[in-house]
């Protein structure tokens, strides 16, 4: 093994353990709903493609920028 080979093991193992930390919060704290990543406010009205599903919504608040990334990636064009 070169070092150069060793020197991306690191960041490889740092971005495995962030993964395994998110899905441990998820399944511990939220019983496994990945929505939660995306912070969506209860007081934001939502679309009605993404109201049907099992969004978790945080009480209390307008959200933040990765509930509008969830509802263009599910409707890019926002009709």
């Amino acid at each position: 093994m070169t070092a150069r080979s060793r020197l991306w093991a690191f960041p490889a193992i740092a971005v495995a353990l962030v993964a395994c930390w998110q899905w441990a919060t998820v399944t511990a704290n939220f019983c496994g709903n990945a929505t939660v990543l995306f912070c969506t406010g209860a007081l934001q009205p939502q679309p009605p493609l993404n109201a049907s599903e099992n969004t978790y919504l945080f009480a209390n608040s307008l959200g933040y920028d990765g509930q509008f990334y969830r509802y263009v990636a599910h409707e890019p064009f926002l009709r």
